[in-house]
């Protein structure tokens, strides 16, 4: 495990950054090496974003919920990012930013006020960073430690029922195309599930996952 005590060009998706604040965000990495098939990789991610959606929530965050493919929010805005990586043949790197303690003047001054938030802003109260940290570590790796391929179709079900995109017309993003229909939640497979207006399913590993603007 890696932790950060202050980033300033952390490494989104797409190329986008990620800071940390020093007594009021946490950044840190997690090396995996996976005992059984390559092909569970991506539920590391899965169950990293459950993990903290239930710990935010038991800890007085409202309205929690996860976002394909790996952000947590609380009442729709973002206070959690993870962004999972292949580190060579046997590797998995899961990088963790969380805002902790966050304000909302710090997060105005960023130009975020309207997409991000943080856990002491829906708890209404400030936390501990260290402590935060101790407890939701100790959470994560006893989680990790339970991902194989007879655990993933749990953490499909408990993933979709936190979905905040499940149900809802939403706009998908990829390389090779945009998809607008009715989301799905997650698949058996971990892909992105969605139902276009002439009733064909698209599945997605990657892109960029947004609520439809309304017509």
């Amino acid at each position: 495990m890696i932790r950060a005590l202050k980033q300033t060009a952390g490494a989104g998706r797409f190329g986008r950054s990620w800071i940390c604040e020093p007594d009021s965000s946490l950044a840190f990495s997690i090396v995996i090496e996976p005992d059984g098939s390559s092909d569970i990789g991506f539920f590391y991610g899965v169950a990293a974003a459950l993990t903290v959606r239930s710990f935010a929530a038991g800890s007085g965050a409202r309205n929690v919920s996860v976002k394909w493919p790996n952000d947590v929010l609380a009442e729709g805005r973002k206070f959690c990012g993870i962004l999972l990586e292949q580190a060579g043949s046997a590797r998995l790197v899961l990088g963790i930013g969380l805002n902790v303690n966050m304000t909302p003047d710090s997060l105005r001054a960023a130009a975020l006020e309207h997409s991000a938030t943080s856990m002491a802003i829906s708890a209404g109260r400030n936390f501990n960073l260290q402590s935060v940290f101790g407890s939701l570590l100790r959470e994560m790796e006893i989680r990790l430690s339970h991902v194989s391929a007879e655990e993933c179709p749990k953490l499909v079900s408990e993933w979709n029922r936190h979905d905040i995109l499940a149900g809802r017309i939403i706009k998908v993003t990829s390389e090779e195309t945009t998809v607008k229909g009715l989301c799905r939640g997650m698949s058996s497979t971990g892909q992105l599930s969605l139902l276009d207006e002439d009733g064909t399913e698209h599945l997605f590993w990657a892109g960029d996952a947004t609520l439809a603007p309304r017509t």
